[in-house]
Formats: structure tokens, sequence, C-alpha cells
């Protein structure tokens, strides 16, 4: 797979539309010798998007129990309106109406068929919801009008680890399945391997292995770690493959299904020296605000850790469902403002940079609307859909 790119095979102008030569340029495409399109999003600032007042809340402190929320992580929007979340306090999905009126729920606690070591990724597939187990590592698929279990599938035993990047749009599932040794001295650059897998479990193909973090012994403390602000990478799936974000660096590469690299997007961060200030900052929030009894040992590890000479760019990834990605700005210390999200298109263009505030969960980003969950001071989740669009708009 060749990255290198080359010189001007292809020259594109997009965004901002140009009234004249003098024009500034937002967005250059290339390709380089492989095929692969290149992205430069060069504007430093994108356009403002801002969020709206949730137009739905699902969850209460104390009321009908269905309505009590516990460790969502995962939800759905259903293409009729309706709501399916994983509800992990009760290990069950939970089906609500476009309304927001409980309608059923599906699995529990259990090893049994139509239950869960945990409820994970929900994958809707037709009359379907496909749910991932990852303390089980296996597949339940619930009709999701009745709520009966049509099948279970357990996952291969030579994937380690496994745990579902993407799911295609022919049933086929991409895993993730960290592999690596550690190395004896120093810090390393550790990889996850990729495998595709078909509908009824049989490994078709290993994908290329892509970064993942850049560990290593911490011997005085007998741990494996890296360094603070060190390399890391994430990953978020489409039905077409898989966008991967390296956070040491303001980019993001999308892979199609084959494992083959088709796009690579890169835009301005700004500085991201590690100051003395900065580690000052760190130590504060994450020791001195600790429990006294703890402190002692968090030094420890910070001391066998260290400190990387910058920030990383990304904190997290999410899909759209247009085939998108929203990237989390690394939330550098000190910071108290909320959350700042880097919105590109499918096309890799920057669109937009939206505030989001701080301790949101995203479920689903849908054309006009977040799911999403957000808890209150009193610390209860609700589950919420949220509109969001240019600052000043409709």
């Amino acid at each position: 797979m060749n990255l290198r790119p080359s010189l001007a095979i292809l020259l594109l102008v997009v965004g901002a539309a140009c009234a004249d030569e003098s024009s500034e340029v937002d967005t250059v495409l290339r390709s380089d010798s492989a095929g692969t399109t290149i992205v430069e999003n060069t504007a430093p600032q994108p356009a403002v998007w801002t969020t709206g007042d949730a137009t739905l809340s699902i969850g209460v402190l104390a009321g009908e129990p269905e309505y009590e929320l516990s460790g969502v992580f995962f939800g759905r929007l259903l293409d009729d309106g309706r709501i399916v979340i994983s509800d992990g306090g009760s290990r069950e999905l939970r089906v609500f109406s476009a309304e927001g009126v409980f309608e059923r729920r599906m699995g529990g606690a259990g090893e049994g068929p139509g239950e869960f070591g945990y409820p994970g990724h929900i994958y809707p597939r037709g009359d379907t919801l496909r749910v991932w187990d990852p303390r089980l590592r296996r597949f339940t698929d619930f009709d999701r009008e009745s709520g009966d279990v049509i099948d279970v599938r357990n996952v291969p035993g030579e994937i380690l680890n496994a745990e579902p990047a993407s799911m295609l749009e022919n049933g086929d599932v991409i895993f993730m399945s960290d592999q690596y040794d550690i190395p004896d001295v120093g810090f390393e650059l550790m990889y996850t391997a990729f495998v595709r897998v078909s509908p009824g479990g049989e490994i078709l193909d290993s994908l290329p292995s892509q970064p993942l973090a850049r560990m290593g012994p911490l011997e005085a403390v007998s741990m494996v770690g890296g360094p603070v602000f060190g390399f890391r990478a994430m990953g978020v799936g489409t039905a077409n493959g898989l966008w991967w974000g390296l956070a040491s660096d303001p980019e993001l590469r999308r892979f199609d299904a084959d494992g083959s690299l088709s796009m690579i997007v890169r835009w301005p961060a700004g500085d991201r020296t590690v100051s003395a200030a900065d580690i000052d900052l760190y130590m504060e929030e994450s020791i001195e605000s600790a429990p006294e009894e703890s402190r002692p040992r968090r030094r420890q590890i910070v001391a066998a850790q260290g400190f990387a000479d910058e920030f990383p760019v990304l904190e997290d990834l999410r899909t759209s469902v247009s085939g998108g990605v929203w990237a989390k700005r690394f939330i550098r210390p000190g910071h108290e403002g909320p959350e700042v999200w880097d919105v590109f298109d499918a096309s890799g263009e920057r669109v937009a940079a939206i505030e989001l505030p701080r301790g949101i969960w995203i479920l689903e980003i849908s054309s006009e609307s977040l799911l999403a969950v957000v808890k209150d001071e009193l610390d209860v989740e609700r589950v919420q859909v949220i509109p969001f669009g240019p600052a000043g708009g409709p």
C-alpha cells in the first residue's frame, strides 16, 4: 500500500466557492500514485455549528423501571423513528417509540440464548436487530417487532480480544484483534489486526494492520503503558469500511471493505506543544484531586510514564449516517469549556466545528440531530434527541 503522494497527479479545489482568483482556498484534493485521495483542509477555522434544545428526552431519576437508565453506551435510531438502546445496568435492550414511550425489552443478564453478559453494539438489519456481546463473544439476532431470538452466533476463537469495528452492508463484520508483544525495554508502536468474518462466522481474510498505541513496560510500577499524552489511534466503522484516526497527527484514514486505503484527510491543528504549565495542570487534575491515599501510587505511575512532547489531536471519533465522521478534539489539562468536534463529510471536507456539553456520549449522528446520552447534576442518565445546524440558522 503506497502512501507517498505523487507530484500533483490531480488537483481540485472544493469547499468555499471562489468568486475570483484571490478567493481563499479551503480544501485541496489530490491523488497519490496508488489512487488514494488525499484531502488537505487548509482553513484554520471551519464554520460553526450549534445545538438546540432536546426534542425528546428519555430517562428519570426515579419512577417506572423501564425509564431508569444505567450504563447506556450504545443506541440506534431506527428507520421508523423508534429508539433502541443497550442498558448496561439491566443488561437488556429497550425499545422506545418515536415519542419516547417504552415499548418492549429484550434480553437480560445471563448466558442463555437471548441473554447478555453485556449488550454492546446494535446493528439494525431490516426486521432484525443484531447485538454484539463482548463478554460472551457472540452476536444475537432479535426480531425487532416481537423481540424473539432468531439466531445466536459465536466469534471464532482464533480472533483474540475481538471487537467489531464495522458491520458491512452484506453482513460481513470487520473485527479488531489486538495481538502484540510488549518490548522488554522502552516504548514501541503496537498495532491492531483486522479480520473480516462472514455472517455465518467464517474467517474470510485478514486486512492490513493499523498503528494503535506506543507502549512498553513500566518496570518501577509493574505495569504496561505509554507516555502521558503519547501516541494513540482510534477507529469507527461505516457500512462500507471504517475510518481510522491517528491521535498523534491531524489525520484520518478511510479504508474500504477490502482493507484498501481510499482516502487520507488532513487539517491544521495549531500548536500542540506540551509545556511545563500543562504538566503542572495535569498533575493537579489527575493527582491532587484524587483521594489522598492513592496519590503516592499515582505519582509513581506518572514518573514511570513520562510525558510526550506534543498533545494528541483526537479524543474520540463517531461516524454519521451519511458516511462522514466527527472528530472530537483532545481535551487538554485545565480546559473547562464545552467539547469541540470537527465535522467532516463523506468527501473528507471539514464542513464545521460544533461545541457539545462536557460529558455527552454520542450514540448516533443523523443529518440534523444527535442521539446522545446526557447526565445531569445528579448523574441521572437521559437519552436525548438533540438538533444541530449552522449557527444563526433555522
